[in-house]
């Protein structure tokens, strides 16, 4: 598809997880689509750990001859504890887990992004979105001003259209804070431990290649004891949700659209599966200019979500013997006027 007198059909912002995985599935339908990325080379950044449905997903995006060659380890399931019992908690119905490293996967998935035709533009900077014009977006970046019928933001918790429009983050959640590190020592047990408690939970993993990685979260929230703990870097995880997912110019995909802390242990999952759901509903509407695909996915992701914060909020409540542990029943209350 040629959108004429513009520059692409399509303009994805971000090329993490969300944004390869929908610019791939844009370029299978035919349209004609670039990627802006900040970052010339390969990045750090941390969620290693997937199940055997989020490698599958990887693999079709990959192809299986780079799927085979992306580094990995296996681990066959996770030791549980949640202070009355112990046991193990296998993934469903495979047989493993996988761990990659997120460098290793992120520019494997860029580099089928531009075997997929995409035009990559990399190092590039999104600077700011113009939505006046009806019938396309312009974004202005440091590569130049760029046109296109719609805008994908993949930027996870860079939040660029929320920084960028009106768009509002709806938070459900308490400030929460995860602390997490990495080191070169190993434990003998080669499968994840995932501690909880009254006070919040604590995973550990070797992930391959000698290394090791540590992650915990109060349902306090933030803690400043984080800040003097050697080595320990800190993330953001409050739980939240952009109050405009989709229209007919934009579409918020992965951690730009809706957050949960990594006990969700949804997050690159979320976010493949969003980016290709994304560029199914640009393609849907822009061959037949109605709304219905993007309601369609807003209304997939706000339930994907919500049930996804039902689910974990039950856990943290048995956990913690408290009704709302992390504020998530008051915000809901607050935000939607819907008791939970």
């Amino acid at each position: 598809m040629e959108s004429v007198g513009l520059d692409f059909d399509l303009i994805v912002v971000g090329g993490g997880p969300a944004g390869s995985s929908a610019a791939i599935r844009a370029a299978e339908l035919g349209l004609s689509t670039a990627l802006i990325e900040v970052c010339a080379g390969p990045r750090f950044r941390p969620g290693e750990s997937f199940a055997q449905s989020t490698a599958q997903i990887i693999a079709q995006l990959l192809g299986d001859d780079a799927f085979s060659h992306l580094p990995k380890a296996a681990h066959d399931v996770i030791n549980f504890s949640d202070g009355k019992t112990v046991g193990v908690k296998p993934y469903g119905f495979a047989q493993s887990g996988v761990h990659m490293h997120r460098v290793d996967l992120d520019e494997a998935l860029l580099t089928a992004v531009a075997k997929a035709g995409v035009r990559l533009f990399r190092p590039a900077a999104a600077r700011s979105i113009d939505l006046r014009e009806k019938r396309f977006v312009t974004v202005a970046s440091t590569c130049g001003h760029l046109t296109s019928r719609v805008v994908i933001d993949s930027t996870g918790t860079a939040n660029w259209l929320i920084k960028k429009t009106d768009i509002q983050a709806l938070y459900l959640s308490n400030p929460l804070e995860v602390a997490y590190r990495y080191s070169s020592s190993i434990d003998w047990d080669m499968n994840p431990s995932f501690q909880l408690d009254s006070q919040g939970w604590h995973w550990k993993s070797n992930i391959g290649s000698g290394r090791r990685v540590e992650c915990e979260m109060t349902f306090e929230g933030r803690r400043k004891t984080f800040a003097s703990r050697p080595g320990f870097l800190r993330a953001d995880c409050t739980w939240r949700i952009a109050d405009q997912l989709a229209s007919p110019r934009f579409v918020l995909t992965g951690d730009a659209a809706c957050k949960l802390d990594p006990a969700a242990s949804r997050g690159v999952h979320r976010a493949l599966v969003s980016g290709r759901a994304a560029a199914n509903a640009v393609g849907a509407y822009l061959g037949c200019h109605t709304t219905d695909a993007l309601e369609d996915y807003c209304a997939m992701m706000t339930g994907w979500f919500l049930d996804d914060c039902q689910r974990l909020n039950a856990f943290y409540q048995q956990a913690s013997g408290r009704d709302d542990p992390i504020g998530f029943t008051s915000r809901v209350a607050a935000t939607f006027g819907v008791f939970i």
